[in-house]
């Protein structure tokens, strides 16, 4: 497993503080991806789109969309990848992070991502500004190579 001395993003350089909290966050992230890996979950990334199989859930009734809670840890991953803490949390996360929401696409723009796109069949897109953004996320966050 890699750690927080072995990232080479100068955007992830922390205070032993924030490595602990980061690492956390990683070690959540892996564990609700290997839980649901083995419940047929899937990972996939397409160009600057990573997409999860089961990330969202849909109800025809109030907010109908809501995060599962791997995919829940996975957002607290991103906001620990933008800020380099999750102390900051701009109003499209927090709407992500909340009980249930009401837009299939909450546009959260910000330097790294761009958008999280919910599916009725479950499926659920983060979609970053680069390529190369999505890369560093999966391979930082998620240990995987997809």
């Amino acid at each position: 497993m890699k750690t927080c001395s072995n990232i080479s993003s100068p955007s992830l350089m922390v205070s032993p503080l924030k490595k602990k909290a980061l690492n956390e966050l990683r070690l959540n992230a892996m564990k609700r991806h290997t839980i649901h890996t083995v419940m047929k979950q899937h990972i996939t990334k397409k160009k600057a789109v990573i997409s999860l199989e089961y990330g969202c859930t849909y109800r025809d009734w109030g907010n109908p969309w809501r995060l599962t809670e791997a995919a829940k840890n996975i957002v607290k991953g991103l906001i620990m990848y933008e800020y380099g803490s999750i102390v900051v949390m701009p109003h499209p996360y927090t709407v992500l992070l909340g009980y249930d929401f009401l837009q299939q696409i909450v546009e959260v723009n910000t330097t790294k991502v761009a958008s999280v796109k919910c599916f009725k069949n479950n499926r659920l897109d983060i979609r970053f500004t680069k390529e190369e953004y999505a890369r560093e996320f999966v391979e930082t966050f998620l240990e995987t190579n997809v």
